[in-house]
């Protein structure tokens, strides 16, 4: 028999007794994988959902309260930071007002809801607000600054008594009378910052508070020149012979999608007269009598910025370095303006970040504990074979065959082992992952799943075991294959 059938029929056999009786050695193997691929899989998406939480511009923001009897004052705060809104770590900020209006609820009685402001460009309006975890209904078109729609949550609905609306009736007053008119409503969401009930958009503010504004006074003469009403598509076409039968000119029809309910059709119609607020108003009460109208009102956005301090500075923080960032904030904004900042809130962010770098390091323990258990089963395997065949070992060093040659051998052996012992731990844990994920326990949250094993972090596993196998069968095999072939036949080693 030539040397190399010789050794390939030794292989055969080294491979079927390194695999134990009944594939003892391999099963054990695939255990080990198995546990340790669940684990690496749930602490990285562990890790993932962790992240997400902190990229939340919530979860980033701080709140600095402007009406604070030691402070400096707000022209000081608003300087301090603008000037210094690089340096510490400040991607945006955005002064926020907040507000409290009357509505008409579901009985025609006012009602009070309370809200804020909130910019377009706001970093929370898309990822948070109108995320379509917080989202129940809302406008397919982006909302802008230059508009009035509000934003409502479930709790505002509830103050006014209705499970849903696509318009809302707001109170108004002027010359000592009060007077309601309909604001479109962008979205319906569960819940708003502050434990608000609605949002307000710039233009919404403005009309407010801004100096020059109307403060919604619809009795002007400016808002009488034309009659804007909305109906539901259904009906507009009956809508407008009604208004053309009642004298009027229709000088415009369009879609309308002010509201989440892209199902209105706004007409632009108009009657010439000098005093046209009577005819206007008598018009409205039968259009909304017959067919449920919307008035609606081109309201004018004044040019001048708003006067009045704001109640709050929302910073959002950037994430690099974030816990030093906002300590750098604390200290310098107490120093030089003398505000203070809620220490739960700068706390809290601190312990995100110490919870993320935890994690990671855990995540790669758990990869280092996997290897190191690998290299003892691999060594004690290996010492234990060795035992009993240095005879043959030794035979087929004294018929010429290298240290080399029976090294490469064991080391291939071991390899293939390993690697038929990770695929079948990785597809059996794919499988129980995903067996888990159908139920609604295996996610934490919509698109984040408890245990994730497709992650890179497993073929790190594998290549380090691969790597710590070689080596540790390298070191067992050439501790014992030093030895002359005499000394491992009759045992003198």
């Amino acid at each position: 028999m030539k040397n190399s059938d010789a050794i390939k029929l030794f292989s055969r056999r080294e491979y079927k007794e390194l695999q134990g009786k009944k594939r003892f050695n391999v099963v054990a193997l695939a255990v080990i994988f198995f546990l340790a691929t669940l684990g690496i899989g749930f602490g990285s998406a562990s890790l993932r959902f962790l992240k997400y939480k902190m990229d939340d511009r919530f979860a980033n923001c701080i709140d600095i309260v402007v009406d604070q009897i030691y402070g400096k004052g707000p022209d000081v705060l608003k300087d301090f930071l603008m000037d210094n809104e690089e340096s510490l770590g400040i991607e945006s900020r955005e002064p926020v007002y907040f507000l409290s209006d009357k509505f008409s609820d579901v009985n025609g009685r006012k009602c009070q809801l309370d809200g804020r402001s909130l910019s377009a460009s706001s970093p929370i309006l898309y990822g948070n607000i109108l995320d379509g975890s917080n989202v129940i209904k809302k406008c397919s078109d982006s909302l802008r600054d230059d508009q009035i729609p509000i934003i409502i949550s479930l709790d505002g609905l509830k103050k006014l008594g209705v499970d849903s609306l696509d318009f809302v009736e707001q109170y108004g007053t002027a010359n000592h009378k009060d007077f309601t008119f309909d604001i479109p409503v962008y979205a319906i969401v569960k819940e708003l910052p502050d434990m608000c009930d609605y949002l307000a958009t710039s233009a919404y503010l403005k009309q407010e508070i801004a100096p020059g504004s109307d403060h919604w006074d619809i009795t002007k003469d400016k808002y009488q020149r034309k009659l804007l009403l909305c109906f539901a598509d259904s009906v507009s076409d009956k809508a407008k012979g009604r208004l053309v039968g009642l004298g009027l000119e229709v000088e415009k029809e369009e879609p309308y999608f002010g509201s989440w309910n892209n199902n209105y059709t706004l007409l632009t119609a108009k009657y010439d007269c000098d005093s046209c607020k009577p005819l206007y108003d008598s018009v409205y009460l039968i259009a909304k009598k017959e067919f449920d109208a919307k008035r609606l009102y081109d309201f004018d956005i004044p040019e001048a910025d708003i006067t009045r301090n704001p109640n709050l500075y929302s910073c959002y923080m950037s994430r690099d370095s974030l816990v030093q960032k906002v300590e750098l904030l604390k200290t310098r904004l107490k120093d030089e303006t003398n505000y203070t900042l809620d220490m739960a809130r700068i706390n809290s962010l601190k312990n995100l970040a110490t919870v993320q770098r935890m994690g990671n390091i855990l995540s790669y323990c758990v990869i280092g504990l996997a290897v190191i258990f690998i290299c003892v089963f691999i060594c004690f395997m290996l010492n234990t074979h060795f035992q009993k065949i240095q005879r043959n070992l030794g035979t087929f060093k004294a018929f010429g065959v290298s240290n080399q040659t029976l090294i490469y051998i064991y080391v291939r052996l071991l390899v293939q082992m390993l690697a038929v012992a990770f695929l079948v731990a990785f597809a059996v844990a794919l499988c129980a992952t995903y067996c888990f994920g159908l139920f609604s326990c295996g996610q934490i949250e919509p698109g984040y799943q408890w245990i994730d094993v497709l992650v890179w972090q497993n073929g790190l596993l594998l290549g380090l075991s691969v790597v710590a196998s070689v080596v540790s069968a390298f070191i067992v095999s050439h501790s014992l294959l030093r030895h002359t072939p005499g000394d491992l036949i009759y045992h003198r080693n």
